[in-house]
């Protein structure tokens, strides 16, 4: 049950502050233009239009399209594809549920030197989450990710110092 609740919890955190942590002129373009620019192999575009087709925003609910456009937009640099995606992979949102190909994808990003993936790989570790727990893991993803200036990571370190 602890597992499912922190889950969740991480899951729900990601769905917020990633999948339109967005541009304001790309999070109100009309559809045309951001397909457009998404076909031009646009990685914020395509990471919005992805956020879209996810939510059901202006047209129907497509995961597998979603998750294409996540992948794209991470190999063309963009970390935020692979934390969307990991999210999806994290829950099975149209793809069989694989915590492990979730962590690798948080790999992914951390290595294109975004805390974000990081901070979640120390939550793996921190709750035993597709990993077995490890604090010290915890710690040195947690630390990396504070190093890029992971705010979220910064507190868990602090509640991780408080916890000794």
């Amino acid at each position: 049950m602890k597992t499912y609740l922190l889950t969740s919890l991480i899951v729900t955190f990601v769905t917020l502050t990633t999948a339109h942590a967005q541009p304001a002129d790309l999070c109100k373009m009309p559809l045309a233009e951001l397909q457009a620019k998404a076909a031009k192999s646009e990685p914020a575009a395509m990471i919005e239009l992805g956020a879209r087709l996810q939510m059901g925003t202006g047209l129907p609910v497509d995961f597998k399209a979603a998750n294409e456009l996540f992948l794209k937009a991470g190999d063309l640099g963009d970390g935020r594809g692979y934390i969307n995606l990991g999210h999806n992979y994290m829950v099975g949102n149209g793809v069989t549920k694989d915590i492990a190909k979730a962590i690798e994808l948080y790999h992914r990003d951390g290595a294109l030197g975004n805390g974000i993936g990081y901070c979640y790989l120390g939550q793996n570790y921190e709750f035993g989450i597709g990993v077995t727990k490890d604090i010290k893991k915890a710690r040195e993803f947690y630390e990396k990710a504070a190093n890029l200036g992971n705010t979220d990571a910064q507190q868990a370190l602090k509640a991780l110092d408080a916890g000794k």
